[in-house]
């Protein structure tokens, strides 16, 4: 008789906690609300809302944003110019479009035509995430809302400890 060795999966030998959504996992670890559950990461209670901070940019639904409730916006859903352009002005302050033109050449070593510039800087008007002023009669300048600042201040907490803040 030949010996059979098993391969494969180990029994478990531990117990798992449950990942219900059941209203007796206690109170969110964050914001003291009812748990509508533990996170995977940290294995701590958490609700819906807090939960709704992803790592990979943040969710922009802090109490007292402009957005309200029905409008979530993160800086994953930008593209990776629109995210420049919103870095830019954190480091700068306001510009005109210029301005974030010219740095944006820099940064990326090549011609960056108005018909990119600026119509991404008026989708960034609308998210809420820049404020269009005018500097003179003639030119717009452009500074992040709070929302935004809210936002790059979340992935930059993420990126240098991995982190979220909520």
């Amino acid at each position: 008789m030949s010996e059979t060795t098993s391969t494969g999966n180990e029994p478990r030998t531990g117990t798992e906690e449950s990942l219900s959504n059941s209203s007796d996992d206690g109170s969110c670890a964050t914001c003291d609300a009812d748990a509508d559950g533990i996170d995977a990461r940290d294995r701590l209670p958490t609700c819906k809302d807090c939960a709704s901070l992803q790592a990979d940019g943040g969710l922009l639904d802090k109490p007292g944003s402009s957005f309200g409730d029905e409008v979530e916006v993160r800086l994953a859903d930008l593209s990776a110019f629109q995210r420049d352009i919103l870095w830019i002005l954190h480091h700068d302050g306001a510009l005109h479009g210029l301005g974030i033109k010219s740095a944006l050449q820099e940064y990326y070593r090549e011609e960056v035509n108005h018909g990119r510039l600026y119509p991404n800087l008026d989708d960034l008007c609308e998210m809420d995430l820049l404020e269009k002023g005018t500097r003179d009669q003639r030119t717009n300048e452009y500074e992040l809302t709070d929302d935004a600042e809210y936002l790059l201040e979340v992935r930059r907490s993420f990126t240098d400890s991995g982190e979220v803040l909520h």
